[in-house]
C-alpha cells in the first residue's frame, strides 16, 4: 500500500466507525445521543478527508512541497 491508499483507507474506517458509534449510541440512549455520536464522528472524518485531499493532490512532488501541504492542511 502507498501513502495515498493508506490515508483514504483510514478515512473510510473513520466513517464506518462513526456509523457504528452512532448506531450503538442510538440503540443505547436514544436518537439524540445517536445523532450526537454520528455528528461528532463525521466532523472528524471530514477533517481527515480534507487533510488527505490537500496532502495528496498533485501527485509526486518534492519533499518540501509535500511538507508545505501538511502545514496548509493543518491550517485549514
Amino acid at each position: 500500500m502507498n501513502g495515498k491508499s493508506t490515508a483514504y483507507g483510514i478515512v473510510l474506517t473513520q466513517f464506518g466507525m462513526a456509523l457504528v458509534a452512532g448506531l450503538i449510541a442510538w440503540l443505547w440512549s436514544g436518537l439524540p445521543a445517536g445523532a450526537a455520536a454520528l455528528t461528532g464522528g463525521l466532523v472528524n472524518t471530514v477533517a481527515s478527508l480534507t487533510v488527505a485531499l490537500l496532502v495528496f493532490r498533485g501527485g509526486v512532488r518534492p519533499a518540501d512541497q509535500i511538507a508545505k501541504s501538511f502545514y496548509v492542511a493543518e491550517a485549514v
